[in-house]
This record gives C-alpha cells, structure tokens and sequence, in this order.
C-alpha cells in the first residue's frame, strides 16, 4: 500500500496494514489500528466512528497529524 496506512474489509473481517508503519512511533500505530478496527462497528467516516474513535483515543487527531509527517 502506498496511500493508506491501513485498510478494513468489515464484511471479510480483514484489517491490512501498510508495513511502513512500523516506521512511525508507536502511537501512530496504535491509532491506525484502532482507526480500522472501529470499522468493524461503523463501516464509513459517519460522525459516529469518529465519536467511537475520539472516546478510545481523545488525541487521535494529533496521530493523524504526526502521520502525514511520515506519509
């Protein structure tokens, strides 16, 4: 993968993740993963993932940043 970091297929139950992110600080990593697991719970970027994603990571928004340093 060269444009994602990470890609979920909920009806597959497949996460797949980019092998540069091994690269990244671990809390990068920690957010990618859990950016693709809360898909299992809602399949698309609706105001609900975001709210699943804020309230198991507050500062999600701070990996996100750090990770277009690395991107």
């Amino acid at each position: 993968m060269k444009t994602r970091w990470g890609f979920c297929q909920p009806n597959n139950a497949i996460i797949t993740l980019n092998s540069r992110l091994i690269e990244t600080p671990k809390r990068c990593i920690e957010y990618v993963v859990l950016h693709e697991f809360a898909h299992f719970i809602h399949p698309n970027h609706s105001k609900q993932f975001w709210d699943f994603v804020t309230m198991l990571m507050p500062d999600w928004k701070e990996c996100k940043k750090e990770l277009e340093k690395w991107g």
